[in-house]
C-alpha cells in the first residue's frame, strides 16, 4: 500500500499551531486572572492551572510539527546534493539540521518546565529555542542563495527569508536588551511589556518562516509505502526531468 503525504501542508499546520498556542493560553490565564490582558510574556501565560498543562501540550506539539518540518528541509536538501555530489552542502545542511533539532530540544524544556517553579530550565530552554532557532533559519536564509536550481526557488523567496532572519535577529538582540533593563529597572512594567511584545513578535516570526518553503516544497512528494517486510520511506520530485528518491529501511 502506498501513502502520498504533501509536504507543503506542515509549514501552514506549524504556523497555525503556533497562533493556538500563544493565544489559548493567554485566554485562559487572563480570564483566570493569572496575568494581566495587557502583554505579558508568553511563558507567563502557561504557568498555572489548566493555563500550564494546555501551554505544554501546545508546545509540544508544536515541537513536533517544526521537527516535521525540519526533517523536511534537511531532505529536499539532501536530494539537491546527492544529485550534484556537492560535499560543501553536505556539511552546511548536516549543521543546520542539528541547529535545529539543539533548537527543539529548547522548545521542549520551555513546554515541561514552566516559569516559576523551574526558572533555570526554562530559560535555558528559551535561550536555546530562540537563539540557536533564528540560527538555524538564518543559515537556511544564506543557504537558500546557492540553492537556486531546487524547483520553486526564486529571488523573491530568497530576499524575504533574508529580511525575514534579519528582523529575527533584531527583535531577539531587542528582547534580551530590554530583558536585562527590566530587570535593572525594579520591575518597570513598562519596559517588560517592550520586552513582551517583541518576544510575541519574535515568535510569530520563526513559525511564519517555515510559511516561505512551501513553494519549494509544493513540487516534492513523499511517498509512504507499506508492506508486510519493511517500510519504505520515498521523497520524489515530481515537476522535474529528474526523479530523485530517498530510501530508508
Amino acid at each position: 500500500m502506498i501513502y502520498y503525504i504533501k509536504p507543503w501542508i506542515y509549514p501552514i499546520i506549524l504556523a497555525i499551531e503556533m497562533v493556538f498556542a500563544c493565544i489559548i493560553p493567554y485566554l485562559k490565564s487572563t480570564h483566570d486572572g493569572d496575568v494581566e490582558k495587557d502583554f505579558p510574556y508568553i511563558s507567563d501565560t502557561g504557568n498555572k492551572g489548566i493555563s500550564a498543562s494546555a501551554f505544554s501540550l501546545l508546545f509540544n506539539i508544536y515541537g513536533f510539527l517544526a521537527f516535521v518540518n525540519i526533517t523536511i528541509r534537511f531532505e529536499q536538501i539532501k536530494v539537491n546534493y546527492s544529485y550534484q555530489k556537492s560535499r560543501p552542502r553536505y556539511i552546511v545542511n548536516i549543521i543546520a539540521t542539528v541547529a535545529g533539532l539543539v533548537s527543539l530540544s529548547g522548545m521542549a524544556l520551555v513546554s515541561t518546565f514552566q516559569v516559576g517553579t523551574h526558572d533555570g530550565l526554562h530559560n535555558t530552554g528559551a535561550a536555546l529555542a530562540f537563539g540557536v532557532g533564528v540560527s538555524y533559519l538564518a543559515m537556511q536564509s544564506l543557504f537558500s542563495f546557492f540553492l537556486k536550481d531546487i524547483p520553486g526557488s526564486n529571488i523573491i523567496i530568497n530576499i524575504t527569508r533574508l529580511v525575514m532572519s534579519i528582523l529575527q535577529f533584531a527583535f531577539l538582540l531587542g528582547s534580551f536588551i530590554v530583558t536585562l533593563q527590566y530587570k535593572q529597572s525594579n520591575s518597570d512594567l513598562s519596559i517588560k511589556r517592550q520586552a513582551a511584545i517583541q518576544e510575541w513578535i519574535l515568535a510569530f516570526l520563526v513559525s511564519f518562516y517555515f510559511l516561505t518553503f512551501i513553494p519549494e516544497f509544493r513540487h516534492y512528494d513523499w511517498r509512504i509505502q507499506l508492506d508486510e517486510t519493511n517500510i519504505k520511506s520515498n521523497k520524489v520530485d515530481i515537476n522535474s526531468d529528474s526523479i530523485y528518491n530517498v530510501d530508508s529501511k
